[in-house]
């Protein structure tokens, strides 16, 4: 009987946080495909709560969807008239 073993990859995990407006993103390289790609997580500052996410082929499209988001999601707050920090 032949048992394989499986041994975890690690990945490296690249983070990088914006922020704007009373939120932040975080986005992240997975180099786990090829070729790399870029994610994106927007919350509100101090949450956990996840408000948008997304991927992109290129660190530079990731950032201005995350930017994108952050100043929808702010411009929302100022019609609605709700402080974005809380």
């Amino acid at each position: 009987m032949t048992v394989l073993e499986f041994r975890p990859q690690r990945k490296k995990l690249v983070k990088r946080t914006l922020e704007s407006g009373g939120y932040e993103a975080d986005l992240y390289l997975d180099t786990s495909v090829s070729p790399p790609i870029y994610h994106f997580l927007v919350t509100q500052k101090d949450s956990s709560t996840i408000l948008a996410w997304g991927q992109e082929k290129t660190a530079h499209d990731a950032e201005r969807a995350a930017m994108e988001c952050m100043h929808d999601f702010y411009q929302r707050t100022l019609e609605l008239g709700v402080s974005a920090a809380g």
